[in-house]
């Protein structure tokens, strides 16, 4: 229906009804991660088990007060995450303040360019790119894209993975590159005059095409640590230069 058309009544009716609608998706999340807590093959951790995160959140977001020891994070059972949740690896749910990750790495693996097939993140690494989201909340109730939800978590785990001893090079290939190749799809399609592609024909299109579109994301990811540098006037090897994020200004 066209807003441009409606009553004033129907408009706030419609609302009223998406708003019920994202309710119910809520509580319907909200079961399923009670119902991975009672399964025997999840496992129930606390943030308290990954004490370098904590620091690092602590000190990249002073102002902000989480209690980062009573966090939760349920690892879930691999066949229950692709039925409920496919294609996540896993998600930082702000209803119940939790974390929801997939028990198996290979979940988790940059599976569009078959080079990097076997590069898997690692445990802390969903953790922490999880639990930047759950401090962008924190940071700031306004809703915002996901595309800039995404880079705030990515670009403020940068630091966190140099620390751990990637280059900038492995941060790319190991941690980027699937959001670098949905960066730049869109370009490489209408360069190539293709119209818009969707499941297997997209993964046909991206093996065929697979050199152009790795060049083009890992450039992507350069440009994207480098405008984070930049932005933070970070000299990486300086490991006593503060860092802040995209969100400083909200932040401070």
């Amino acid at each position: 229906m066209n807003r441009r058309k409606m009553t004033r009544s129907q408009y706030y009716a419609a609302k009223r009804k998406q708003r019920d609608k994202e309710n119910e998706a809520k509580k319907h999340i909200a079961k399923t991660i009670e119902e991975y807590k009672g399964l025997a093959s999840s496992n129930i951790q606390s943030l308290a088990k990954y004490p370098d995160i904590i620091v690092y959140l602590r000190e990249k977001f002073p102002s902000i007060d989480i209690d980062y020891e009573n966090v939760d994070i349920t690892f879930a059972p691999p066949y229950r995450m692709k039925r409920d949740f496919p294609g996540a690896g896993g998600f930082f749910f702000p209803d119940l303040k939790e974390l929801v990750i997939s028990g198996d790495t290979t979940l988790r693996r940059n599976d569009y360019c078959k080079r990097i097939l076997e590069s898997c993140l690692q445990d802390d690494e969903v953790v922490l790119h999880e639990m930047l989201h759950f401090v962008s909340r924190e940071i700031s109730s306004m809703k915002t894209s996901s595309e800039y939800e995404e880079e705030f978590a990515y670009t403020n785990t940068i630091p966190y993975l140099r620390k751990k001893g990637y280059s900038d090079s492995k941060i790319i290939e190991n941690y980027l590159m699937a959001y670098c190749v949905q960066g730049v799809l869109p370009q490489v399609l209408r360069e190539m005059k293709q119209p818009k592609l969707e499941g297997q024909k997209l993964k046909v299109f991206i093996d065929k095409n697979e050199n152009i579109i790795y060049s083009k994301a890992f450039d992507f990811g350069l440009k994207m640590i480098t405008e984070y540098d930049v932005r933070n006037n970070n000299v990486h090897d300086n490991e006593e230069k503060e860092h802040v994020g995209r969100f400083s200004t909200l932040e401070l």
